[in-house]
């Protein structure tokens, strides 16, 4: 069965499913606490890992292993589905990598999930609260200055 099988919301997770780099109990927990979404893992289980235990995965009803599917099939998987997901561990592993995936999910125009990684940066609210952050730091350091732009309006 493919994704459009599965009822909405969809969320979907593609790429090698394996326990060193996901994130299995983040996985677990959001199935538990959002029993009604679809969470769909497209891609193959324990590649390059096989003694990863993934098996609290095959607990939760919700989570739905499709398996690997061919390369030219993945576009149509990405069009079932409502979010992307990157529910990586942040590990020794992932810490140095960038998931490409992210790029796939947006071109597919879906919202992107993920764990906090470094490669990805800081999300969009990080960055206006830098701006505001140096914005105050440039009217203090006009005001210091005497600079009447860093000051009120009387």
């Amino acid at each position: 069965p493919g994704i459009e099988a599965l009822p909405r919301p969809r969320l979907v997770f593609q790429g090698a499913v394996v326990a060193t780099k996901l994130d299995t109990g983040l996985l677990v927990e959001l199935a538990a606490l959002r029993p009604q979404w679809s969470i769909a893992l497209v891609g193959p289980r324990g590649a390059g890992d096989p003694g990863g235990d993934l098996s609290a995965l095959d607990a939760a009803p919700n989570i739905h292993q499709l398996g690997g599917r061919p390369e030219a099939e993945l576009p149509a998987v990405l069009r079932g589905a409502d979010a992307g997901l990157i529910p990586y561990a942040v590990n020794d592993l992932t810490r140095s990598v960038f998931p490409m995936k992210v790029y796939e999910y947006m071109a597919a125009g879906l919202p992107v999930l993920s764990t906090p990684l470094p490669a990805l940066g800081r999300g969009r609210g990080d960055r206006r609260r830098r701006r505001r952050r140096r914005a105050r730091r440039r009217r203090r350091a006009r005001r210091s200055a005497g600079d009447s732009r860093g000051r009120a309006a009387p």
